[in-house]
């Protein structure tokens, strides 16, 4: 599809996908074809930290309303969250506006339905028909945009609805404050996750979080201090531009130094908009999805709750978790990038978790979506019934070199017609057969082909990537 990517739509701010007059538009096509169906439509828009998100928001929210949409505001809130919220208010749409793990420039939308999952491939489909006709106008211009709210619109029909009651987060014990809908994900998800009494662990347990600047930054700690446990969040004040920057999930060092300085027992670092998340254990060794599926199937089938002994990962899974598991008597069974095609295959089989190894996880148990909060409580409530640290659950498990490097281009033509790039595959496919795998494919999100080479040795595979990566920067950059 030429408009929605793996995660969503994605694209630099103002350019783009990005372009106000571009949001309009969709606005209004999420309202005609999402919200249609539905006697009373009503959305819920939700953000991070990127300062680009009141605009967007903005745009959308005049959009929608122009169509007859009721639209509830979020605020600053974690995409899993928005989908959650979405799925509780019985929601037409949710509305994520995030672009995940991308720095600041970055922005992007997500879109779940009424049941709470990301809408399906022929939604998408149908909608970006109506993206690209050129033929429909645009309904609301600068300086003309709907009545405020509450107003009547000229046309005689509803007023406009605005309810900005939802915005803030933070855990207070006031009435008011607790039946705020936002605050609903916040107390719901560590009971869903630990049982009713969630202080599982003691307050000489030491957590430290990495909130990424981001959609996490004043929920996370308060959610994990329900643990029990002491809770040292780091990365948690964004100043407009920091989300992401030298921090959270893609940048994990900052975890390691500060799980290492305050003598902790675990660390989890975050995302951007807190729906992946990356693990430290007690000696600061970093631990990827892989050790997540490793760690949580082999407490599931210990306890005869792993439905049918197999595990949903992705093309990009370590081949040594297939080996690992198949001595185990559990099955891998892998999907294509992204973490809808994790959770299709799971939905499709009845399979009870799935995620890949950058922290997409998914614990349908728990949730229909990728949550780094409920992936992160899992993992603190096996370490606390087996009395075991994420070092000693990690053992047993050791991935095999593996490198990724990311090519910038400048298209996205179909790899395989591209002879330079085909026969450099080829040849590398030919090194590694028996030995090692190649994966090369676009990103989803990003004008970027990702290189992804599993080897025994890996200086070898280095010099492997970067060989193919100086022939499709020749090629496409």
């Amino acid at each position: 599809m030429k408009i929605f990517g793996t995660d969503g739509i994605r694209d630099i701010v103002n350019h783009g996908f990005l372009r106000p007059s571009f949001l309009d538009k969709l606005g209004r096509v999420i309202g005609a074809d999402i919200c249609s169906g539905h006697k009373s439509p009503k959305a819920i828009i939700g953000r991070d930290t990127r300062p680009s998100g009141k605009s967007i928001e903005k745009i959308l929210f005049n959009a929608l309303a122009s169509s007859a949409v009721a639209v509830d505001r979020a605020g600053i809130i974690s995409t899993p969250g928005l989908a959650y919220l979405a799925k509780c208010g019985k929601y037409s749409v949710g509305i994520m506006i995030s672009a995940s793990h991308n720095p600041v420039e970055y922005n992007g939308i997500k879109l779940f339905a009424s049941n709470g999952l990301k809408i399906n491939a022929s939604i998408e489909e149908r909608m970006e028909d109506r993206l690209l006709d050129a033929s429909l106008p645009k309904m609301s211009t600068s300086g003309t945009h709907p009545p405020p709210a509450g107003e009547p619109r000229p046309n005689g029909g509803p007023p406009a609805k605005e309810r900005d009651g939802l915005a803030v987060l933070r855990h207070s014990k006031s009435p008011a404050s607790e039946r705020r809908l936002a605050a609903r994900y916040f107390a719901d998800i560590p009971k869903i996750v630990l049982g009713a009494e969630t202080d599982i662990l003691s307050p000489g347990f030491r957590i430290v979080l990495d909130c990424a600047n981001g959609a996490l930054s004043d929920i996370a700690p308060d959610m994990f201090s329900r643990t029990g446990a002491t809770v040292i969040a780091i990365n948690r004040q964004s100043d407009g531009k920091n989300i992401n920057c030298r921090c959270g999930s893609l940048h994990p060092e900052a975890l390691r130094k500060k799980v290492l300085s305050a003598k902790a027992h675990v660390g989890f670092s975050f995302d951007g908009d807190g729906d992946r998340v990356i693990m430290a254990d007690e000696k600061g060794n970093i631990r990827d999805g892989d050790f997540v599926l490793y760690i949580a199937a082999g407490f599931l089938k210990k306890r005869r709750l792993l439905k049918r002994n197999t595990v949903v990962g992705t093309i990009m899974t370590n081949s040594a978790l297939e080996n690992t598991f198949a001595g185990q008597g559990i099955k891998l069974v892998r999907t294509p990038v992204g973490d809808k095609y994790v959770l299709d295959e799971m939905l499709k089989k009845g399979f009870s978790i799935g995620g890949e190894p950058s922290g997409h996880i998914i614990f349908a148990d728990y949730s229909k979506n990728g949550d780094g909060v409920i992936t992160a409580l899992v993992m603190l409530r096996i370490m606390a019934e087996e009395n075991k640290t994420l070092g000693q659950l990690s053992k047993g498990f050791s991935r095999y070199p593996q490198i990724i490097v990311n090519v910038p281009v400048s298209a996205k033509p179909p790899l395989e017609e591209i002879v330079p790039i085909k026969q450099a595959e080829d040849e590398i496919h030919d090194i590694l057969r028996g030995r090692g795998r190649l994966v090369l494919r676009y990103s989803g999100t990003e004008n970027l082909c990702r290189i992804m080479i599993e080897g025994k040795s890996l200086p070898y595979v280095k010099s492997l990537a970067n060989k193919l990566a100086g022939v499709i920067k020749k090629s496409l950059g």
